[in-house]
């Protein structure tokens, strides 16, 4: 991968970690909560496609990748990103250098 700096993240994306809340009935429910609004480097992916075999046909799935400052709030597959109006559900999480500024997130477009 390419050398990132800050000047080249870009776009603006939200994280969302899924929270559990109780309503006014006592009973839980999962909501989502923005946990961090910050700016990103967003590339599709090389193999920028994905697809699920589903009883219904196959379908295909949009894959992008996101570079973001480090983040330790993101926790597995209880997060999501907003980009752009579109959710998109974690696939892989690494550190992309050794100073720990930067994260690689690879994210599947959720349909």
């Amino acid at each position: 991968m390419a050398k990132t700096d800050f000047a080249s993240l870009k776009q603006y994306i939200e994280i969302q970690n899924q929270i559990l809340e109780v309503d006014d009935c006592g009973l839980p429910q999962t909501k989502w909560k923005t946990v961090r609004k910050t700016r990103a480097k967003v590339t599709p992916n090389s193999n920028s496609k994905s697809e699920n075999n589903t009883f219904d046909g196959i379908n295909f799935y949009e894959k992008k990748e996101f570079i973001i400052r480090k983040y330790n709030g993101i926790k597995g597959t209880n997060c999501r990103i907003l980009y752009k109006k579109d959710i998109y559900s974690i696939i892989h999480i690494e550190d992309l250098d050794e100073d720990g500024m930067f994260m690689f997130i690879m994210w599947q477009k959720v349909v």
